[in-house]
């Protein structure tokens, strides 16, 4: 996705694609005092306004007061950037009247408008957070901090005269609104923050996707799930635009790619917009977060690995470099109660350079490996098997350059060069790749935007074979063979507002397929739109045509199904739900949804098979699903807060004269997590999840059919405590505590039953328990 030039400091100016000129105040506030001194290049708005800039911001984190908060201030700066005056105070207390005593002395260069200064309105945001000093990198705003998303963002104002009696009309004051990030109509953002506080999430984003409603998991454990009856293939996973093959360590341990580079996720269970594509499921895509203007850094020591996160300015603020890393030590740990040798890293590297003030060149490098092998050396999947079998790795490096030719039109160009490798048994496969893509996006008029873009990718697969003549190397050679893919796409999206209430996004994506011979064009139009019926209730539908090549699991780097053999899957994505915003923050939403799959690819659905089989892999059928959900929360920042998710669905495979349900459909998933803080930085939380059992199946000559009785209900119970201290007067130290499942319940995920008797397979009781310290900067 393309984002604006890097701000550099806790106070910047951000510009979202639907919305003019904004000016999002984010005061990272730690238990002392904190000021931010940013540096933002100006931006112009349809008015020739330039918005205060802050200078000098200092406020005291209030004594007694615990946890996050955010609260939202009406400002009137004058011409010398002094506050004139300080309105409303929108947020929870000590902190609204810790955050409006102090605004009477911050200071601001003043607006200009045509070089001249200007008193000028604005809604600021103080962010309180916790124990300690962070900067803007550590999420979005929070919900709270979204007033009216339509009103205009440069409209001129009636001011009082600066001094009683003078003759001259008074300059007018130029309000300039906050903007909450918000994903496109369908789809539902989750701020880092928030995931932090999430039991259960082990303070990760992408992780914290299994707590909304849409959601069925292949295995509760594990974050491999089925997105409104869409498989786990068929799910896609991008960051800054840049697909990610693997999401977490030995695919359910602890996220390759640190939270803490992560500001926000939006996911789009279905009818996501058309700059996401190549995916006939749902789109989860994460933003990297902005680098702050201080040198600040965080780290944990946990029972599996060491992490540690880092962010410095250099040449007076010009560039900013981000390095982050995980390396475990599970040999000291896993490997004495066990007979498996388990290792684990990553990597991460986000720099960028102001050229000037409207042009930016960055790097972001993210990188990853796991092991797993017996004690000898052997791969796991193998007793023979060479050293290096059970090792997966990927690397990404993305270049790319901003330019913002103004405060609503923006330019990005980027490369993406790739190596991904998986040593499994019998052999190795890898994919060496290049891409470059690029993106506009440009004002219309005061609130409408256009956005087009365009891809191109190549990608080099090898499958090489050990020379065992007991392998069958039909298989492998048949799903993964060697071979050259190249694949372009170009897409379009507006953003319209006919009415002050009404929001419409068409868009339409072509995508181009190019392997072994054969060629595949996939034309995707898409819709979302959003109504509102008052300022509290908005109607919100969605509509989308999407086309994937076959697919296999995910989570196994350079592992693709390989060529077009039987052409292209494709769904049809449609959703219409209802969003209220309640008294005391709280939301909630009731979403309907239909999918419909053709000519699709999924091995799981079909058989309950994940196996490297042809035959298996190869099979199409068609399928459906359709449900209702269920969504209240109350954001985890407060100090009550939790999300409270329900969904009731159907899902149902077709292939070779038999239709059945999906192997994994299950009817109920609720879930409900709530996180409370105790005050002095002490919070505690928890989340339990309710899923319904999967169906029985039964063998006939043209396969298993799941129609049978459910398997029994699965129930866990995530835990998660903190406590923070201070350290010094901007940094922290603190304890964490969390356990997934545990109840330390037995999941069954296989029924099956023949005319003499049933069996099931389960996986557990598995706790998964995170005990560690942590400490920032």
């Amino acid at each position: 996705m393309l984002s604006s030039t890097r701000r550099r400091s806790r106070l910047r100016i951000r510009a979202r694609a639907c919305f003019v000129t904004a000016l999002t105040g984010v005061l990272a506030l730690g238990s002392g005092s904190a000021s931010a001194q940013p540096k933002t290049p100006a931006a112009s708005t349809s008015l020739a306004v330039t918005p205060p800039k802050p200078v000098d911001t200092t406020v005291t984190y209030p004594d007694g007061a615990g946890g996050d908060a955010s609260v939202i201030l009406e400002l009137l700066v004058n011409e010398d950037g002094t506050v004139g005056e300080v309105g409303k105070a929108d947020g929870p207390e000590p902190f609204a009247d810790a955050a409006r005593k102090a605004a009477v002395s911050w200071k601001f260069v003043p607006a200009e408008r045509d070089g001249k200064p200007v008193r000028a309105r604005i809604r600021f945001e103080a962010r309180f957070i916790g124990e300690h000093l962070l900067s803007s990198k550590d999420g979005a705003p929070p919900e709270a901090a979204n007033p009216e998303e339509n009103a205009p963002a440069a409209a001129a104002t009636p001011a009082a005269p600066a001094s009683p009696g003078k003759k001259a009309a008074p300059e007018p004051a130029y309000s300039v609104t906050v903007r909450g990030q918000r994903a496109a109509p369908g789809g539902v953002t989750l701020s880092r923050t928030e995931a932090r506080l999430l039991p259960g999430a082990f303070g990760d984003p992408f992780r914290a996707v299994g707590a909304l409603p849409g959601v069925t998991p292949v295995v509760t454990l594990v974050p491999l799930f089925f997105l409104r009856g869409a498989p786990p293939g068929n799910v896609g996973y991008f960051i800054d635009g840049i697909r990610v093959p693997v999401l977490f360590h030995a695919l359910a341990g602890p996220p390759v790619i640190q939270p803490a580079l992560i500001e926000r996720v939006d996911v789009y269970p279905s009818g996501a917009p058309a700059r996401y594509g190549r995916y006939a499921g749902g789109i989860i895509a994460a933003e990297t977060a902005p680098s702050g203007d201080t040198l600040h850094g965080d780290a944990a020591l946990t029972v599996l690995d060491l992490s540690a996160v880092a962010t410095t300015p250099l040449d007076e603020g010009r560039a900013h470099v981000t390095a982050a890393g995980r390396l475990s030590y599970t040999q000291l740990t896993v490997s004495k109660l066990t007979n498996l040798d388990v290792g684990y890293w990553d990597y991460q590297l986000h720099a960028s350079y102001d050229l000037t003030s409207h042009d930016v060149i960055g790097v972001f490098a993210f990188g990853a490996l796991d092991f797993a092998g017996d004690k000898s050396g052997s791969g796991i999947l193998g007793a023979n098997s060479p050293p290096e079998t059970g090792t997966t790795q990927f690397h990404r490096v993305d270049l790319r350059y901003d330019h913002a030719f103004s405060s609503g039109s923006h330019f990005r160009v980027a490369s993406t060069f790739g190596y991904d490798r998986s040593a499994l048994t019998g052999g190795t496969i890898s994919d060496l790749s290049g891409a470059a893509r690029f993106e506009l996006l440009e004002r219309l008029g005061t609130l409408d935007t256009l956005r087009i873009g365009a891809d191109v990718g190549l990608d080099d697969y090898k499958l090489r074979l050990d020379p065992d003549p007991t392998l069958n190397f039909r298989d492998a050679t048949f799903l993964f063979p060697s071979r050259g893919q190249l694949t372009t796409g170009a897409y379009t999206e507006l953003e319209l507002h006919p009415t002050k209430s009404i929001l419409v996004r068409p868009g339409v994506r072509v995508d181009v397929w190019n392997s072994q011979g054969l060629t595949a064009v996939g034309v995707d139009p898409r819709i979302g739109a959003s109504f509102d019926v008052s300022p509290k209730v908005r109607i919100i539908h969605s509509l989308g045509l999407s086309h994937q090549t076959p697919n296999y699991l995910p989570n196994v780097p350079g592992v693709e199904i390989g060529g077009l053999r039987g052409g292209l899957q494709q769904s049809l994505q449609e959703s219409a739900g209802v969003e209220v915003e309640l008294p005391a923050d709280v939301t909630t939403s009731v979403t309907l949804f239909q999918q419909d799959f053709f000519n699709l690819s999924d091995p799981l659905g079909f058989s309950r098979q994940a196996t490297f089989n042809a035959d298996v892999a190869s099979l199409r059928g068609m399928g459906y699903a359709y449900g209702a959900e269920l969504m209240v929360k109350r954001p985890l920042t407060r100090k009550l807060g939790g999300i409270l998710s329900y969904t009731l669905s159907r899902s149902v495979r077709s292939h070779e004269n038999i239709t059945s349900l999906s192997a994994f459909d299950h009817t109920h998933v609720a879930s409900a997590a709530l996180g409370y803080d105790l005050g002095h930085r002490f919070q505690i939380g928890a989340r339990g999840l309710l899923v319904s059992g999967v169906p029985t199946s039964r063998v006939t000559a043209n396969g298993p059919i799941f129609d049978g009785d459910r398997g029994p209900w699965y129930f866990r119970l995530d835990l998660r405590i903190e406590k923070r201290f201070r350290l010094g007067e901007k940094g922290y130290w603190g304890l964490l505590a969390e356990v997934v499942n545990a109840t330390a319940t037995r999941e069954v995920i296989s029924r099956t039953c023949s005319i003499i008797r049933c069996t099931e397979a389960g996986v557990g009781p598995l706790v998964l328990p995170n005990v560690g310290i942590e400490a920032g900067y």
